[in-house]
């Protein structure tokens, strides 16, 4: 009984300290958040600013070094490959080969007939197919050099959906060359986006001008994605693609800098791709880029290779899709529940978690306009998609401050995907019912949370809308193209 009895009372004890210190620690942290929310959005507004244009050496146009072009894919559909092949054997540049890994493909509907059509072409495209290999992509990208020629300088890095523009390696080689770097990369375009998905476009600009090409300034642009080209005796000197990286780009790029080589991200577009045609695709690739700076971040923070100054560059570009609202959005739910349940609140917490959520709104629009150019609908629609995403730049990420990541699932690019998403909705609505909460006890703090919940949830189904005509703009034309005999 004694032993019950103290466990009560230091029971007790603690939920008393929690109910008179709790609040006081939230306004704390709440604080400190809004601080970095600050500094973080100020220095993405300086850093968007910048412009750099690079001095340029130049080179003979009969030269041609030789050109591997890996190409690692999983499941991927035939009739896409197969054109992406074919955007490469149409090219103007000669002297490059294309090595095609498949792996943890069974299926041989999928495999033969990509296998038949890159036999057709000759000793040029090598098509190689592994049952399981270790490391996913990353494995097929390493296990791509040891079939690489001798011969090779440059080695450059595609997706089985990418189609490459006729000239595209020709132009890469001679930046590559004028440029005098290590590592080059492309920004991403697709052919699934057009004048009906601007907001699309300019959000996926954005995060290129932003957070990128700011840095070429220093030559330590970090890359995100294929359509890399890369000395092939700079990749050897790091031991190739790095292993247990969920952005094996990204984690190969800071490997590079912190060896003292050189990154570059040029500005031109070389080709299209396919953007994910559902929300749910679009929203996996996401969490795949968030997850995957993080843990690259993680391992720059512990690098003491890297100085302070770099090491906070290096946040602001690998912390592009993050926003620090996690924190308020989860102060202002805590806070109406105990509301509700006619405890006292601070209100406070409230006041500084909606400042938090106004302060992140005005300056992301700022940064949005920046990398515009204040173009109107461009600025506008690409700001409203943006808000889009604000659940999962605020939550995301969460998961991987308590567990390490596990490899995410390969989106696949169909037409028929399932798209339910209850979260995003449910969350809006949360927001607003917190909205009314609030709006009893303030009534302009209430009138301003319902209207940025609608705002949300606006952009949510803007995104949505878009999405489905990014799908429309594809579907009857290149989505399911013959394979090329």
């Amino acid at each position: 009984m004694k032993i019950y009895g103290a466990t009560i009372l230091l029971l007790c004890v603690a939920f008393i300290l929690s109910y008179i210190y709790l609040p006081i620690l939230a306004e704390i942290f709440l604080f400190l958040n809004l601080f970095l929310l600050i500094i973080i959005e100020f220095s993405r507004i300086t850093i968007g600013q910048r412009s750099y244009l690079p001095t340029k050496k130049n080179v003979p146009n009969s030269l041609q070094p030789k050109v591997s072009i890996h190409i690692s894919i999983c499941m991927d559909s035939p009739k896409i490959v197969c054109n992406t092949i074919r955007s490469i054997v149409n090219q103007t540049y000669e002297n490059y080969e294309v090595i095609i890994l498949c792996h943890h493909t069974h299926d041989p509907r999928l495999w033969s007939p990509l296998k038949s059509y890159c036999n057709s072409l000759g000793h040029k495209v090598k098509f190689i197919q592994v049952k399981t290999i270790d490391g996913n992509k990353t494995g097929a990208l390493n296990l791509c050099r040891k079939f690489t020629h001798p011969k090779t300088e440059y080695i450059f890095t595609l997706n089985g959906d990418y189609w490459l523009k006729h000239n595209a390696i020709e132009k890469i080689v001679k930046q590559m060359q004028s440029l005098q770097v290590d590592l080059l990369q492309f920004p991403r375009d697709y052919i699934n986006m057009g004048s009906s998905t601007i907001g699309l476009q300019a959000e996926m600009d954005h995060h290129f001008k932003c957070y990128t090409a700011p840095f070429n300034f220093s030559y330590s642009s970090i890359p995100n994605g294929n359509l890399l080209l890369i000395k092939k005796k700079t990749l050897d000197a790091v031991g190739g693609w790095p292993y247990h990286y969920i952005n094996e780009e990204t984690q190969l790029g800071i490997l590079l800098l912190e060896k003292g080589y050189t990154t570059y991200q040029c500005s031109e577009k070389i080709g299209k791709g396919m953007l994910p045609f559902t929300y749910t695709s679009l929203q996996i690739q996401r969490a795949k880029w968030i997850i995957g700076n993080l843990e690259s971040l993680k391992f720059i923070w512990k690098d003491s290779f890297f100085s302070l100054r770099k090491k906070w560059e290096s946040s602001i570009q690998l912390t592009g899709w993050i926003n620090l609202l996690g924190l308020p959005f989860l102060a202002l739910f805590t806070n109406c529940a105990l509301s509700l349940m006619h405890l006292p609140v601070s209100s406070h917490i409230s006041t500084i978690a909606i400042s938090s959520i106004i302060f992140h709104l005005c300056l992301q629009y700022i940064v949005l306009g920046i990398t515009t150019k204040l173009d109107f609908f461009r600025h506008n629609l690409g700001y409203y998609i943006h808000l889009g995403y604000i659940y999962l730049g605020a939550f995301c990420w969460w998961s991987y401050l308590f567990k390490k990541p596990k490899a995410f699932k390969k989106n696949n690019h169909s037409h028929f995907q399932k798209d339910y998403s209850i979260c995003e909705p449910l969350f809006s609505l949360l927001l607003f019912g917190c909205g009314i909460i609030i709006s009893s006890s303030s009534l302009l703090s209430g009138i301003i949370l319902c209207g940025i919940a609608f705002l949300l949830l606006t952009a949510y189904l803007y995104l949505k809308l878009e999405l489905k005509k990014s799908r429309e703009n594809t579907y009857n034309s290149l989505y399911e193209p013959d394979i090329p005999t």
